[in-house]
Order: C-alpha cells, then sequence, then structure tokens
C-alpha cells in the first residue's frame, strides 16, 4: 500500500467585485495483489468565497471528476449541493473515492477535475465558464511475480538443488543460505548451490524479478541441512572372536573404507563398502592382531573406527571394547618331548628317548601357542609340572621314577591351560632291590655266622636297540663290631658259585656261611660280641659311590642276654642287639619261658639294680644355656638372660618394666617346665612374673623402687620339667 495525493486550486471573479475559490485535493491508495491492480481515490472539493455569500436559494451543484484517458471517459467521484456558504457562511466541501484500474504494466492515464455549477447562470456565474479542471497522475503501481512453489531437495555433503516457480515472466533469479543476508545471483527454475559446508543447517531464500516490471519478489524461508561426511555410528563392545557389526552413516551410498583400529593404533580390514553396516571380523589374522593389541597382559582394550571417504573426509571415532574370554586365550600344549639328558644312562641306553626309572635326568620341553585361538608364544610366563613351576624353555627331573607327567602353562594375561598328560618311553630296567635278607648265628654261642639273600636284578642290556651295553652285578658283605663305626669288607660274592641269576632275580645258593675277617675278633667270631652287617649289591647303574645296601645286626635262635659295665655304663646283650641303660629291655628279650632258672633270675636282678638308679641319660649346651636329662625323664636347662631397658613404667610408687625376649631352652620338654629366674647383675631388680612353655621363657616382669634408665640387667634362671613322658 501507498499513498499518493495532487491538488487543484482555481480562482476566479463574480462580476469585478468579488473573488471566490474552488479548490481540489485528492489522495491515493494503490493495492497490487496479483490478481487486481487498482489505486483508490479519495477526493475532496472545497467552495469558499472571502465577499459573497451563497444562501440556500442561489447556491450550486459541486463535483468531482476522474477522467480516464484509456477510455476517454469521466467518472464522478464525488458531487453535493452548496448552498449557505462564503462570507456569512464559510466554506462547503463534497468528498468521495473510486477505484481506478490500472494497466498491465502498473501504470494508469488520466486526471481529476472538480465543477461548480451555480443555481442559475446569471448568479454569480464566473468568468471562464462553471468548469473548472487541474491535471494529475495516479502513481505507478508495481507488478511483482507470485512465487508458486519453492523447495530444496536432492541434497549431498556439499549441495543442495532448488526448484521454483512463479505466475509469470521473469527474468532473474537470486539465492541467499543466511536468510537474506547476502544473495549471489543464478538462473533458472532449477539450480545448483555448491560449496556448502557438510552436515550444517542453512536457511535458504530466492528472489525473483518480474521481466515487465522489473519488480523482485522475495521468498519465504526454507531450512535444510547438508549431509555428514560417512562415519561409524554403531560400535558397540564385542568378545574377541564373536561376530562384530559396525553401524554407517553413509545415507549417499558413498564408496568407502571402513577401518578397525587396536587401542595401539594399528589399523585392520580397510574393506571398502557402500552400504550402512559391515559385519565380520572373525578372520584368524584379525583376531590374533587384535590379540596382540593387547599387550603381554591386557584382556581388553578400546577401539576406534576410521572411515575413509577417497580424499575428501576422514572421520575417527571412539569405539566399545574389546574383550578375550579363558576358552580362546588360555593357553595350549601344541608339542612335548621326553627325554633322558643323563650322561650316565644315557652312555648306556645310547638312546636318549628311553628313561631308566629312578636314575634318568628327564628333560621335558613343552611347546605353548599362549592362546587357544592366536598363535603367540611370547606370553607364557611359566609352567607348571607336577606341581612345580618353571619359566624356561625346558625343566629337567632328576632321578625320576615316572614315566607320565601332569603338565600345564599360565600365560601373562593369566589364563590357565588345560592340564595335558606327557609320557616318555620307559626303558624296561628293573631296578636293583635285595627283597630279604638274613645274617644269623645258627646258635648263640656258636663260631659260625650265615646269610641268605634275594633280590631283583635287570639281566639284560641298556642298550635294547642293538642288543649292547648288558649289565652286570656284584655283591659284598661287610661287618663291623657294634662299638665300632668302620666297617670292613667281608668279601665278594661269586655268580653260578654263591648266588645264581634267574629271570632277573638273584637268589643265595643256600645259606652261605661268612668268614670271620683276620681284623675283626680275631678272625673268629664270638657269640659275646654284638656284630652289625651290611649287604651291598651293585650293577652297572648302581655304583659303589651308590649302592644298594642291607644292614642288619646279628640274630640269634633262642632268647639270650648279657650285662655288664664299661666306662661307668650298664649295657645289656639281649638277643643279639646292645641296650644302654635306660631302655626298656623286657619286651626284647621275647620268650622268657625259654630262659632257663638261673638266666632268669640274673636278668631280673640286673633290671632291677639298673632301673632302680636315677643317672644322668644325656648332657648339652649351646648359646642358650645347658641341660642336664636324666633317666626318669626328669630335665633341668639353667643359664643366663640378659636384656637392655631403655625406660621403667609407674605403677603407683613403684616402676615396672615387661621384657619380651623368647629365649629357647637349649632342650625342649615335653611338657611346660616349672622356671625360676634372680637377678644376678646390673641394678637392683625384683623378678615378680615369668611367662614360659616347653620350648622357651617368653617374657620375664621385673620392678624396682624407683626409675632407672638405660641399663642392662642379666637374670639366671634354672627350668626343671620332664624331657619325656
Amino acid at each position: 500500500m501507498a499513498t499518493a495525493s495532487c491538488s487543484v486550486n482555481l480562482a476566479s471573479r463574480y462580476g469585478s467585485s468579488y473573488l471566490y475559490v474552488l479548490s481540489g485535493y485528492m489522495s491515493e491508495t494503490y493495492v497490487s495483489d496479483g490478481a487486481n491492480n487498482y489505486s483508490t481515490i479519495s477526493c475532496t472539493a472545497t467552495l469558499s468565497a472571502s465577499n459573497i455569500s451563497f444562501s440556500s436559494s442561489n447556491g450550486g451543484i459541486l463535483a468531482i471528476y476522474w477522467h480516464d484517458n484509456r477510455e476517454n471517459y469521466d467518472r464522478l467521484v464525488a458531487s453535493g449541493q452548496v448552498n449557505q456558504c462564503g462570507k456569512t457562511y464559510g466554506s462547503k466541501s463534497v468528498t468521495g473515492s473510486i477505484n481506478v484500474y490500472h494497466n498491465a504494466d502498473g501504470n494508469v492515464s488520466g486526471y481529476i477535475y472538480v465543477t461548480w455549477t451555480p443555481a442559475s447562470t446569471s448568479t454569480y456565474v464566473p468568468y471562464g465558464g462553471s468548469t473548472n479542471s487541474g491535471w494529475t497522475a495516479l502513481t505507478y503501481i508495481p507488478r511483482y511475480a507470485s512465487i508458486t512453489s519453492f523447495t530444496v531437495s536432492k541434497r549431498t555433503e556439499t549441495s543442495v538443488t532448488v526448484n521454483w516457480n512463479a505466475n509469470t515472466t521473469c527474468d532473474a533469479v537470486w539465492y541467499s543460505t543466511n536468510n537474506g543476508s547476502s544473495w549471489t545471483l543464478t538462473s533458472g527454475l532449477n539450480f545448483v548451490i555448491n560449496g556448502l559446508t557438510a552436515n550444517t543447517s542453512y536457511n535458504f531464500k530466492i528472489k525473483v524479478r518480474r521481466k515487465d516490471s522489473q519488480l523482485t519478489t522475495t521468498s519465504g524461508t526454507y531450512t535444510q541441512s547438508t549431509y555428514a561426511y560417512p562415519y561409524c555410528n554403531s560400535a558397540p563392545s564385542f568378545t574377541l572372536g564373536n561376530t562384530l557389526t559396525l553401524g554407517i552413516y553413509n545415507p549417499l551410498g558413498r564408496e568407502i573404507q571402513v577401518y578397525f583400529v587396536t587401542a595401539t593404533g594399528t589399523e585392520l580390514g580397510g574393506d571398502t563398502i557402500t552400504g550402512t553396516s559391515i559385519s565380520g571380523y572373525v578372520t584368524e589374522a584379525f583376531q590374533k592382531a587384535v590379540y596382540q593389541s593387547l599387550g603381554t597382559t591386557g584382556t581388553s582394550g578400546q577401539y576406534k573406527v576410521k572411515v575413509v571417504y577417497g580424499n575428501t573426509s576422514t572421520s575417527v571415532i571412539n569405539g566399545g571394547t574389546y574383550s578375550t574370554t579363558p576358552a580362546s586365550c588360555k593357553p595350549v600344549l601344541t608339542s612335548c618331548s621326553v627325554e633322558d639328558v643323563n650322561q650316565t644312562t644315557l652312555a648306556l641306553t645310547n638312546n636318549s628317548s628311553q628313561i631308566i626309572a629312578g636314575f634318568s635326568t628327564a628333560r621335558i620341553t613343552p611347546v605353548y601357542r599362549a592362546s587357544a585361538e592366536y598363535d603367540e608364544t611370547s606370553t607364557v610366563i611359566f609352567k607348571t609340572l607336577d606341581g612345580m613351576n618353571f619359566t624356561e624353555s625346558y625343566i629337567d627331573i632328576l632321578n625320576t621314577t615316572k614315566e607320565t607327567f601332569s603338565i600345564s602353562a599360565t600365560n601373562s594375561k593369566n589364563y590357565i591351560s588345560d592340564s595335558e598328560s606327557v609320557s616318555g618311553e620307559l626303558h624296561p630296567y628293573i631296578p636293583l632291590s635285595i627283597t630279604s635278607c638274613l645274617f644269623e648265628r645258627p646258635t648263640p654261642t656258636g663260631t659260625r655266622m650265615t646269610v641268605n639273600f634275594k633280590g631283583s636284578y635287570y639281566d639284560g642290556n641298556f642298550d635294547t636297540e642293538n642288543e649292547t651295553n648288558p649289565n652286570s652285578l656284584t655283591i659284598n658283605w661287610y661287618v663291623r663290631l657294634s662299638e665300632s663305626d668302620n666297617w670292613t669288607l667281608g668279601g665278594t660274592f661269586t655268580e653260578n658259585t654263591d648266588y645264581d641269576i634267574t629271570d632277573d632275580e638273584y637268589e643265595s645258593d643256600g645259606t652261605i656261611d661268612l668268614t670271620c675277617p683276620n681284623s675283626i675278633s680275631n678272625g673268629t667270631w664270638n657269640y659275646k660280641s654284638v656284630y652289625y652287617f651290611k649287604l651291598e649289591v651293585i650293577d652297572e647303574l648302581n655304583t659303589s659311590l651308590n649302592p644298594i645296601v642291607y644292614f642288619q645286626n646279628i640274630k640269634i635262635g633262642k632268647p639270650y642276654f648279657e650285662w655288664w659295665r664299661r666306662n661307668s655304663t650298664d649295657y645289656f646283650n639281649v638277643n643279639g642287639k646292645l641296650l644302654v641303660e635306660g631302655e626298656d629291655v623286657i619286651e626284647d628279650i621275647g620268650d622268657l619261658n625259654n630262659l632257663t632258672t638261673q638266666d632268669q633270675t640274673s636278668l631280673v636282678s640286673a633290671i632291677n639294680e639298673v632301673e632302680a638308679r636315677d643317672y644322668i641319660y644325656e648332657t648339652g649346651s649351646d648359646n642358650n644355656g645347658s641341660y642336664v636329662k636324666y633317666s626318669d625323664g626328669t630335665m633341668m636347662c639353667f643359664g643366663n638372660i640378659t636384656f637392655h631397658v631403655s625406660s621403667w613404667n609407674a605403677w603407683g610408687s613403684i616402676y615396672y618394666y615387661d621384657a619380651v625376649i623368647n629365649h629357647d631352652f637349649p632342650s625342649s620338654f615335653y611338657t611346660a617346665p616349672q622356671v625360676n629366674v634372680n637377678n644376678i647383675g646390673g641394678v637392683g631388680a625384683m623378678v615378680y612374673r615369668v611367662s614360659s612353655n616347653a620350648t622357651k621363657i617368653s617374657q620375664i616382669s621385673v620392678s624396682r623402687p624407683n626409675d632407672y634408665q638405660n641399663i642392662d640387667l642379666t637374670l639366671s634362671y634354672i627350668a626343671i620339667g620332664r624331657w619325656k613322658q
């Protein structure tokens, strides 16, 4: 809407002395709505006179007309009777309005004029006639195009396509991406706006220019966003070995590469896709690489997803976590060798794969994969063989007696493998043994000693493949007197003379008489002496440094005893066994009914005499003191204890100190003893409490009448109790 105005002012005289004025005024309001383009003309005409008056009888008609040049036609706008105006009455006006339609180009041609027609021609007729007019042009009405459609479509990451139409011909079009802040000239009813930023919202407008009027019309706002470049929009957590599905934002189906990035930055995959998801990631190579990215101790990590769109964009987002499971990550035994590395047994068997029980050094060499699914060995930190841990590539079992071993492994991720059994090839060697042996004196007072024996023996070849290196056997016997620690070789038995070998067993050929060595009892067995014997059996494996030995003191055929004193100690020889004083001899004597009356009387008398005595059984000492054990089970321990007192605790008028000493007795009691402690050095102090048990004095509490700091106290103790039940 707009407003324009024009005016017509006409002056005249009536006769020679009377002046009047006829004026007209027009205001214009135009409308342009596409279908209707017109102006509304509002007009006012006024008649006034300064020195005459028009009464009701001599007035006239005041009128306003619009002359349209297109039609050459006058149209009445307004008219009215003008009475009682002028000098006496004042001015009179008429007002009216009319719609004037414009041309197609917005122009209009015409003018307004005002007329006054007196009541009669003889009354105040002005000079020049009764019609007074003035021309005025109406305002040009602009003609605008109406935009009938406007859409923004076919968007990409950096462009959109604009489609529009109007109700008339337009010769120019502009677009704006910022809601009209700036404009760019383009052309066509369809055009593409390039150079936009991805994943950005824009407020689009267009402005078109009507061809005939060259006036522009601006559209409303059309909000639209560009697409983002492709990226991963779903990256869930998953367990290694399971299928992983990644969601991809790719609405335009771009050809992109997708990479799985481990926690250490290793890029895997690089698959080319055009869709919106990718599934898989279960290949052995992928899982191995991801597993190794966890390092030697890790069991889970966070991954990233990298999406590459040519040279245009690269997107990296944080994904979920990937984790392992014990089933797929625990170590797995792939192979295991068992071989003998003992040079002594190897020299005999000439075959490292054979294990001789009790002699070979079995070297167990397991080979593990550190995980069940991923062939990676560097993180196996230790292996366990029958409870023994080792980190080396092998473990040696000295003198093994086993053929089968249980083995497992633990990797640095703390996953434990299944326990596996591994076995070596056991050599047929039969361990050398003495199954029976008896040294005896056929008669209690005789001068003969005999022996018979039996045992197992490997009577075969150590080199089983080449049937070489046969086993051999040596059997020796030794003797010593009970009062001596030195053994004397009595002799070596001869195969086929003293003993025979049959089916891997050796056995003495009956009872063999033993000849007393000259260095023992002057070469004659003395029935009053106590002898200790041993049988030594040696083969190729059990050398003289490691023989199979059987020890025995002599046995007599019937009950026998002697009693004598040597070096103030009582001794009994009961059934060939030497007993010192204090030992229970009754249980060793056996059937007393076989003794003569004189022997029984002598035995009982001797036993009563020895058991009635209270003699010292044992003495000893160490850094903690000395002890004396008596035959009746009594023991006495004694010694000194020194400790430092830094400060005393006040208790009323006296001072006390609790010394935690944990002083061990030189020999342990059977039960807690009675303990007496006295002060023998340092300042004056009284012992008022002692805590002890069967093995030690744990605490001593002392007191004194005043404080005396930083002193050393030396106390003596004596403990009396039982050393046996």
